[in-house]
Formats: structure tokens, sequence, C-alpha cells
């Protein structure tokens, strides 16, 4: 008679084991993609990025670039090439880490916004960009816990 051996009981030891680290590095974990489109301002109340005009966007910033204004970035492709040059620059090689980027268009602020993503059962926060599409100035950047 064979024996019939089930891997249940390795899956069991390997979730608990990704449970106990969470609890250990007391990192948060991103929930959902929408609050990654939430901050903060200096006065304590909350912006969605996605509606901001580029003065509320500066205002909400919460790290600020030393480059250059990056000249205009006309699609998608520039605004992936932009913001992985400021993330990269401000926070390291979140580009490595963070991709695929998940790249918008506020018509309010006429910007991208760039967003980290994380893998699955990754945790941690994100880098995000709002760069103006027409200068290349970088509106907004924060990166989450």
């Amino acid at each position: 008679m064979k024996k019939c051996y089930s891997i249940f009981p390795l899956f069991s030891f390997i979730l608990l084991l990704m449970c106990v680290a969470t609890l250990i590095s007391g990192r948060s974990y991103r929930t959902s993609r929408e609050e990654s489109y939430i901050v903060n301002n200096d006065d304590g109340q909350s912006l969605n990025i996605m509606t901001a005009n580029a003065d509320e966007l500066r205002s909400a910033s919460l790290a600020t670039y030393s480059g250059k204004d990056l000249g205009e970035i006309p699609d998608k492709k520039a605004a992936f090439k932009a913001a992985s040059k400021v993330l990269d620059s401000v926070y390291g090689d979140c580009s490595e880490t963070e991709t695929p980027f998940e790249i918008s268009f506020n018509e309010n602020a006429n910007a991208w916004i760039v967003n980290g993503t994380l893998p699955p059962f990754m945790l941690g926060g994100v880098g995000v960009v709002a760069i103006e599409k027409d200068t290349g100035e970088v509106l907004l950047l924060f990166h989450g816990k």
C-alpha cells in the first residue's frame, strides 16, 4: 500500500513563518491601491492626489528632489523613466523593487502620477511621484512605510 503525504503541514508552517516575520518587523502592509493615493497635508487634512491641483500636490510633498526639472513628459513611458530616476536618486533602488509602476494622469494638475507596487506577500510601502507633464517639475514625492 502506497503512503500519501500531504503538503498542507509544510504550507501551514511557511504561512506561520511569514506571519511571525510580519509581526517582528513591525512594518505595515498596503492593503489597497486607493490608500496609496491619499496623503496627509501639514494641516492634517487628507488629499486625493488623483484629483488635487498642482499647488495642493506641492504642499503635500514629504520629500524634495534636488535634481533639475525633467523636461516634457509626453507619455507613460517617459513618466516611467522620469519616476525611476527621481525615486532612485532620493530613496535608492525603488525601480528594482517596486515595479511594475502604476501610472495615471491627473488632469487637474496636468501631472503624471507614478505609484510603485509590491509583489504579493512583500511588506512595506511604495514610492509615489507626481511629475508635471509640460515642464517635468516634481510636484509630489513621498514613500510609504
